[in-house]
């Protein structure tokens, strides 16, 4: 690694419209009913929004994703260290809904308990989705199943992957608006993609994934992955990243977000149609950011230009959050929320058209909101803020007379 470690914690991540839901088919005779997009708030002005912070609870062990339980005010929340636990009216529930601590390693800063994920039809079948890594130092992702209301077991284990190095594990696991399942997997770690995993689409290493985990056991391949008899891995969606941490999907529009922790100077925010998305070539490591990453000249031929590069000035490693559909804050409908890990600063944008507008930073309302990790959203569709610090926030418009 070439950047300075800050903090112990991932240390890829500071290197760096009103229709009803309709059912849609996910292998053979299953289904899933996404949510319906929301419809439209009637035109506001962004000037107007004044925002704050208000605290769930405190006390969370290094905390890296929440999860909303549908149906219920109660939030799953991951720590790193092995356990998924439930905040339940902002208390922490003593028991673990999931404990993977024995089997967790958290030797390097990037390793550990990263990632969850409920099934879209979770209130039926109970089923769940864990994505750590391993005491060998390989990541797994594995499916779990609920017993009760607080707590779950052991069903299967869905995929392994090999790791060659303690960093850029990824992390992200989460069903798409299509149902099926997305997860994010980072290079394999090393300066420079040194084993140029990013550029093979023979390894998953340096991609998203995209499976079907209703149509096979443990998974079947979408048919119109890009790799379905082409050669590569079939179930590679897009490659060509250093360390995906957060992806996101805008519900209205059809669009990924795919966020890339940079190396030395850059990081991404990258925007596109998700019909149109498999075999996206992000360019790491031809390219960061909007550079070429080893020499004065490369070949772009066939890669991803970034929507959003940010520069390293006042950002360290960018948290990707989610685009927002809340009923609270009308002023940010179809906004994507994102922020930094190292400042703790939030930001948003809008994309109008394929291009960034709206482009606006809430820290003089929100100030720094600790070490970001990671932000998610309520079943209400308002937005859920983790820090190093232990915290689970939401944020809230401000009260008038502040």
């Amino acid at each position: 690694m070439r950047k300075i470690l800050v903090v112990a914690f991932f240390a890829g991540l500071i290197a760096a419209c009103g229709a009803a839901a309709t059912e849609i088919t996910i292998g053979p005779g299953t289904t899933a009913s996404p949510q319906a997009p929301p419809s439209a708030p009637p035109e506001t002005n962004l000037n107007s929004l004044k925002l704050t912070s208000e605290l769930i609870t405190a006390g969370l062990v290094k905390p890296v994703a929440v999860v909303a339980e549908p149906g219920s005010s109660r939030f799953f929340v991951v720590e790193q260290t092995g356990k998924v636990v439930i905040v339940d009216d902002g208390t922490i529930l003593a028991d673990p809904y999931i404990d993977l601590s024995a089997d967790v390693t958290t030797e390097g800063l990037e390793q550990g308990l990263l990632g969850f994920a409920l099934h879209p039809n979770y209130v039926q079948n109970g089923r769940s989705f864990v994505y750590f890594t391993d005491i060998q130092g390989d990541t797994q992702l594995l499916e779990y199943q609920r017993t009760d209301a607080s707590t779950a077991t052991f069903s299967k284990t869905v995929l392994k992957q090999d790791q060659p190095h303690q960093y850029h594990n990824g992390g992200h696991v989460l069903f798409g608006p299509d149902g099926y399942l997305y997860l994010t997997l980072g290079d394999g770690g090393g300066i420079g993609d040194q084993f140029r995993n990013a550029q093979n689409p023979d390894t998953l290493l340096g991609g998203v994934i995209r499976i079907d985990v209703d149509g096979g056991d443990p998974y079947a391949i979408p048919p119109d992955n890009p790799y379905v008899g082409e050669g590569g891995r079939p179930e590679l969606f897009v490659f060509g990243l250093r360390n995906p941490w957060r992806i996101a999907f805008d519900v209205v529009t059809n669009e990924i977000y795919v966020t890339d922790v940079g190396q030395e100077l850059w990081e991404e925010i990258n925007v596109l149609p998700l019909a149109t998305a498999g075999a996206t070539n992000f360019g790491w490591p031809i390219v960061e950011g909007s550079q070429c990453y080893e020499a004065d000249t490369c070949d772009r031929t066939g890669l991803f230009e970034p929507t959003v590069p940010l520069i390293h000035e006042y950002i360290c490693s960018l948290i990707g959050g989610p685009v927002y559909y809340g009923e609270a804050l009308p002023e940010l409908w179809g906004n994507y929320v994102y922020g930094d890990f190292c400042i703790g600063w939030v930001r948003t944008l809008k994309m109008v058209d394929g291009e960034p507008t709206r482009m606006r930073s809430w820290e003089r309302d929100l100030g720094r909101l600790g070490m970001i990790t990671s932000f998610g959203t309520d079943n209400e569709g308002e937005i859920l803020v983790l820090n190093t610090e232990g915290e689970l926030r939401r944020i809230i418009r401000a009260p008038s007379d502040s």
